[in-house]
């Protein structure tokens, strides 16, 4: 019998492997870490991750050195980071530099985006206001094109995006 496998009830059944002392595998690390395998293999395949080893089986192995920073990414993930956001600090990282000045500098910029668009959410909300202001004080048959909204100046192009990013087809980044 292969080394790895075993029969149950005449069928032949792959068995995990031993894993080296504080390595995980794919799974156990998605169900602590609360992220998908999927995201896991796409952060090892975008360089954000180091390559993963797999076992004997195949099964993608996350040794223990590596969930520092999977952690990281989800936690920059978490307050808008874009990947390419990240990949600014790790390789930082990865250089032996200083990362707290990059870090810092990559803050400063989401904090200017995230202003500028209070800002326009605030204009937004201000114009919507006027809108319905116009709508509820005037009545149209309900095949008539609103008017209120017919007569509003277009401002802007709007482009969509992620933290800021312009998106091309497909949601990818430009």
């Amino acid at each position: 019998m292969e080394k790895g496998r075993g029969k149950v009830n005449g069928t032949v059944r792959f068995s995990s492997p031993p894993l080296s002392d504080g390595d995980l595998r794919i799974d156990r690390v998605r169900r602590n870490m609360k992220v998908t395998s999927r995201a896991i293999r796409y952060y090892e395949e975008l360089g954000l991750l180091p390559p993963l080893p797999r076992n004997e089986v195949a099964y993608r192995v996350i040794p223990a050195s590596v969930l520092p920073r999977l952690k990281m990414i989800r936690q920059a993930r978490s307050l808008g980071f874009s990947l390419n956001e990240i990949r600014e600090i790790l390789e930082v990282l990865d250089a032996d530099g200083a990362v707290c000045p990059t870090t810092k500098e990559v803050i400063r910029r989401k904090r200017q985006i995230l202003k500028r668009k209070i800002r326009e959410m605030k204009e937004l909300d201000r114009r919507l206001g006027e809108i319905q202001a116009q709508c509820e004080s005037s009545f149209r048959e309900a095949r008539d094109i609103c008017p209120a909204i017919m007569a509003t100046p277009r401002t802007s192009n709007p482009k969509p995006t992620e933290n800021g990013v312009i998106l091309k087809k497909g949601g990818e980044e430009k």
